[in-house]
């Protein structure tokens, strides 16, 4: 059997995902750059992500993977 895959490779400078809501549009959540990690991370994300937009939280520590960590300092 061969197999083939195809697609774009979205990677982040410091190689963490970027997940959680949008720092500059209300409404706007972000869940990209998770080349590298895998596909298996998509259930859980989607869990995750799906109780941030109904519940505007979750347990789950996502500091380290906030939108503004790419922030230019003022």
């Amino acid at each position: 059997m061969i197999c083939t895959w195809s697609g774009c490779e979205g990677y982040e400078e410091d190689g963490l995902p970027v997940m959680g809501p949008s720092s500059t549009t209300a409404g706007l959540f972000h869940a990209f750059g998770f080349s590298g990690h895998g596909f298996q991370l998509g259930p859980g994300v989607g869990d995750v992500m799906g109780e941030i937009m109904a519940t505007g939280r979750t347990d789950i520590p996502l500091q380290n993977f906030r939108i503004e960590r790419f922030a230019k300092p003022n």
